[in-house]
C-alpha cells in the first residue's frame, strides 16, 4: 500500500463532489481529509491505494500528488 497526500479536485456539488486528485487516476482509494472546512475545496487529503505500475507511473508524474510512503 502506498500513501500519498493530494490536491483536493471537485467542486462539493453532487455531480462534481470533492475528492483527492489521485481519483483521475485510480478508483480503489481511501482517504483521510486534511482540510480545516469541509465545505472549501482549498487543502490536502491523505490517500491510502496500491496502484497498479500503471497508475503509479502516472500518479508519479501528476503535479497534484505527492507520494510519502
Amino acid at each position: 500500500m502506498t500513501v500519498y497526500m493530494c490536491d483536493v479536485i471537485g467542486d462539493g456539488t453532487d455531480d462534481n463532489p470533492f475528492r483527492p486528485a489521485i481519483d483521475d487516476h485510480l478508483k480503489g482509494w481511501s482517504a483521510i481529509d486534511g482540510r480545516e472546512d469541509a465545505t472549501q475545496g482549498a487543502g490536502s487529503m491523505v490517500v491510502f491505494c496500491s496502484p497498479t505500475p500503471q497508475e503509479a507511473a502516472a500518479i508519479a508524474a501528476d503535479e497534484r500528488i505527492e507520494a510519502l510512503a
